[in-house]
């Protein structure tokens, strides 16, 4: 096939691509914010019971106080607040 030809043909698939491209914007179809969208809920939705949280999280107990005088710290703490 000689250049031309593909040189031509390559220009009408850019210029059907642009003119969906036109269409589907001017239709409002790429407006995301006015599609209708579900509320994010899928599957079984259950909160988490207190067994799964102490599985899940550590406690750590807030102590500001004694933080700032560098007690109750981690090892590492500690060794940064220096």
């Amino acid at each position: 096939m000689p250049s031309t030809t593909a040189f031509v043909i390559a220009m009408c698939a850019m210029g059907a691509i642009v003119i969906i491209f036109i269409v589907d914007a001017w239709r409002g179809n790429l407006n995301i914010k006015s599609r209708t969208v579900g509320d994010g809920q899928y599957g079984s939705a259950h909160w988490a019971s207190q067994q799964e949280i102490n599985e899940t999280y550590h406690v750590i107990p807030f102590e500001p106080k004694k933080w700032r005088t560098g007690k109750s710290m981690r090892s590492e703490m500690r060794q940064n607040c220096s």
